[in-house]
């Protein structure tokens, strides 16, 4: 008998989507190593140059036109007004997922992207194959819902009137959290300071997150305003794989490098959270989940749009973080956060009362679960 499998299917527009769908291939794996487990980018294999385009626009759109951005999200977000741009993002990829669906012969398919390919084909008969849907943000666009999804992973309660009022039903949705597996449990302070070159053990750290792809702006620019800051504090900017931003922040920080450092894109990004006292980050999905997890308060910084936005809405709702919308806003409100330590610790007690840590374990169990009672199926 074949081993049971699993086909991932995810896109590389940000980061977010094919972290969650690594951390689920790894849970997986733990839960029983004999499931053959694929990750796909079937947008980027079927369509690499228009891929390469609208990755490129969604980019370019979200850090230089977040307004325009929002207004488009908001403007489809609703299914009555979308089903044609849902006809359309359902051609997209089908017949090389139809060809993974011959070859590879999945037993489950699951979405950590909006990919309506999957589940159209199931609602039409042309596969028997189920598909999953993990939502990775805490607000439901249109683009996530189809009736030929067999059951939907979600990060939140709030979220389930939003399937149900789109006419999901409630039984094809678990609430589990969204899919994150953080590798660093705790650290060691003296080598975590040592690690980032940070000098002093008992000024508090900031650390503040551009994004895989460098897209959070006005860094360049934080640079004096960071470290003129009362009550004093380190400071560690990761720029992620954005090379000119960093040597832009780089260069306007040179002069205070004893208490700011710059990197560019950080491997092990759950010790750097782990380590700080506070992160400053745009408000993905993953990355909310991540803080939300180790129970760092977080503070949004800039203007997010589209799913960001419902993100940071989410944590502001739950008291879990602040929102500057612009530099004199951050520096405020940091050193407003690094004077209260009894606001530090609230906002850690908040994340901790909504966090769903074991999330991605949960999925992976309910996955193991269904092929096995497939399998006991099919020997019945």
């Amino acid at each position: 008998m074949r081993n049971n499998r699993v086909l991932i299917l995810t896109t590389n527009y940000g980061d977010g989507h094919i972290k969650a769908a690594g951390s689920l291939l790894n849970e997986i794996k733990k839960q029983d190593a004999s499931v053959e487990v694929k990750i796909v980018n079937l947008f980027h294999e079927a369509h690499p140059v228009l891929n390469k385009i609208i990755r490129e626009l969604y980019l370019n759109c979200y850090s230089h036109m977040p307004q325009f951005y929002g207004f488009i999200y908001y403007l489809t977000k609703d299914i009555r007004w979308n089903l044609c741009l849902n006809y359309i993002n359902g051609l997209l990829g089908r017949k090389r997922l139809r060809q993974y669906l011959e070859e590879f012969k999945p037993n489950i398919v699951v979405n950590t992207f909006p990919v309506l390919a999957m589940p159209i084909l199931y609602r039409k008969g042309k596969t028997n194959v189920p598909c999953y849907t993990i939502v990775t943000d805490y607000g439901i666009h249109s683009q996530w819902i189809d009736r030929g999804v067999s059951k939907y992973f979600i990060g939140d309660e709030c979220m389930k009137k939003e399937l149900t009022d789109q006419g999901i039903d409630e039984e094809k949705i678990s609430v589990t959290g969204i899919p994150v597996c953080i590798e660093c449990k705790s650290v060691d302070r003296e080598k975590f300071l040592c690690k980032y070159g940070l000098e002093s053990f008992n000024l508090p750290v900031v650390t503040l997150l551009a994004g895989a792809h460098g897209v959070l702006r006005n860094l360049r620019e934080a640079g004096k305003m960071l470290y003129e800051i009362k009550p004093e504090a380190q400071f560690i900017i990761a720029c992620g794989k954005n090379n000119a931003l960093r040597e832009e922040v780089e260069k306007a920080t040179d002069k205070y490098r004893d208490r700011i450092k710059v990197f560019g894109f950080v491997d092990n990004i759950h010790e750097l959270m782990m380590g700080s006292d506070i992160v400053v980050s745009k408000p993905g999905g993953i990355t909310t989940t991540e803080v939300m997890n180790m129970n760092v308060p977080m503070v949004i910084f800039g203007n997010p749009a589209g799913q960001e936005n419902e993100n940071a809405k989410y944590l502001l709702r739950n008291g879990c973080s602040y929102h500057a919308h612009n530099l004199n806003e951050l520096i405020g409100i940091l050193s407003q956060l690094l004077e209260d330590k009894d606001e530090l610790n609230r906002m850690k007690e908040n994340a901790r009362k909504i966090c769903r840590p074991n999330g991605c374990t949960e999925m992976a169990k309910y996955i193991v679960n269904q092929l096995s009672n497939s399998d006991k199926s099919a020997a019945d």
